[in-house]
């Protein structure tokens, strides 16, 4: 087994415009840590699209879990490719980096998409008690038994998470 480094964000970012994805190189690559093999077969796999979805809906969410609910449930159905343990993997990456945002001011995944209005006033407490809860998700995500089921009671933790912080 030989270890290899991942390769520095300016040949990387240079890689994947060859590839097709100049535009939002950074964005992807941040998000899979660097690896832009992985951003190249997302991109062949046609996950781009449903994971830029899945990120506009956590950037400005509806109220109503239900009504979250069925925008994830309409990724999953589509062409098959982005399944439910991505969505659930998605949505506690975002959780970690909302709760790293305000606890240390930084972000480890989401870097390169808008930040989400008053995330100033969220409790740090609470979101990473819904990192944890969303955790809990992934140990049934391939196998649901109610689909639509399992994702309200999934938006339910991720906006129980995004009230502001009581003063």
């Amino acid at each position: 087994m030989i270890p290899f480094a991942a390769p520095d964000a300016a040949a990387a970012t240079a890689w994947l415009a060859d590839a097709g994805l100049e535009k939002q190189a950074a964005r992807y690559l941040q998000l899979v840590g660097g690896a832009p093999m992985r951003v190249a077969l997302w991109k062949d796999q046609g996950q781009l699209a449903p994971i830029d979805a899945l990120v506009d809906s956590l950037i400005s969410p509806p109220a109503d879990p239900i009504v979250l609910a069925a925008r994830w449930d309409a990724l999953l159905k589509g062409d098959g490719v982005f399944r439910m343990e991505n969505l659930v993997e998605g949505v506690q990456r975002w959780l970690f980096d909302l709760a790293q945002e305000r606890m240390a001011g930084e972000i480890r995944y989401h870097g390169g998409w808008p930040r989400p209005k008053g995330v100033e006033n969220l409790s740090p407490t609470g979101l990473m008690t819904a990192w944890r809860e969303i955790g809990q998700f992934r140990r049934s995500a391939r196998h649901p038994l109610n689909q639509l089921l399992f994702l309200e009671n999934m938006a339910t933790h991720f906006l129980r998470a995004l009230r502001p912080a009581a003063s």
